[in-house]
């Protein structure tokens, strides 16, 4: 009759630990009504959830209990948890001036099964000192929610991987990896063989691909180590490049020389601030046989 029936429900919800409730907004369907939450709008935590029905007669019903039994609470975010891991290809997580490093990875189900056809963002960083400063780009995952990415040449960066979520998936955070990139030199010698008290020219060159050369230059030292001595020794001072990454310097030898002497020479990279590429680095030796007069 006009006395009986339900009139209005309400659902709301609060923290478990107290506080006050919140309404949310209820939507009427053909079994009865529902209500959906922005449960990501909310700190995280436990939350119970409070029904009020009303008849039309002035009745009102509460409840807080599962139609099963039990207390109705759901934990925030109200969203399937995920893992998702990224590792660098390359062995050490280092590799060679002029390669291109890959990451690779998976996404999945927190304690279930993987994320197929998902779309990953991956944002490398470059150290201080490379001219892109910041890439990103997208992945998908496979059948397995596998991916696997190749990265471009260039210096040394710090890469990130993430998932957005979805209305039915928490977003998730793979761990930071760092990319070390070796830096390169090169060394030439214009003599092989070279009288004593005469003079040798050495050039060289700094691989600088996505890098901006330092002011005044990158720092850089021309070694020297004698066939059966110990370590290498730097000649003279350190040395400054170009702006395009090359050196050029000479070095007489004396006239005291009685015997052959054969020494070996390389260019070798020191660490500088704002230069992205791993440091020290050495260039391939180089001969040089010294004659006597």
């Amino acid at each position: 009759d006009v006395h009986s029936g339900p009139a209005a429900i309400r659902i709301a919800y609060r923290r478990l630990a107290g506080g006050p409730w919140h309404e949310a907004p209820i939507e009427r369907t053909a079994a009865g009504v529902r209500a959906r939450i922005d449960s990501r709008s909310h700190p995280e935590g436990r939350y119970e959830f409070r029904l009020t029905a009303y008849d039309r007669a002035g009745n009102r019903t509460i409840t807080t209990e599962r139609r099963g039994g039990g207390r109705m609470v759901l934990d925030f975010p109200l969203l399937e948890r995920t893992t998702l891991s990224a590792r660098p290809e390359s062995t050490g997580h280092r590799i060679a001036y002029g390669e291109r490093p890959g990451i690779r990875g998976r996404l999945r189900v927190a304690g279930g099964g993987p994320l197929a056809g998902r779309e990953l963002t991956v944002v490398e960083s470059f150290e201080p000192g490379a001219l892109p400063g910041r890439r990103t780009r997208t992945v998908r995952t496979d059948g397995r929610g596998r991916y696997r990415v190749r990265l471009g040449r260039g210096p040394s960066r710090k890469v990130r991987v993430s998932f957005p979520g979805t209305g039915r998936y928490l977003a998730q955070d793979a761990r930071p990896r760092k990319i070390a990139v070796e830096g390169m030199a090169k060394l030439r010698v214009s003599k092989r063989r070279v009288r004593a008290g005469s003079r040798v020219r050495f050039r060289g060159r700094v691989g600088t691909r996505g890098a901006r050369i330092p002011a005044p230059g990158k720092v850089v030292e021309l070694q020297v180590r004698e066939r059966g001595g110990g370590r290498f020794r730097t000649v003279g001072d350190a040395l400054h490049t170009d702006r395009r990454g090359r050196v050029s310097t000479a070095y007489r030898f004396g006239r005291f020389y009685r015997e052959p002497a054969r020494f070996r020479f390389r260019l070798k990279l020191t660490r500088q601030s704002r230069w992205p590429y791993r440091a020290p680095v050495h260039s391939r030796s180089r001969s040089l046989k010294v004659i006597p007069r």
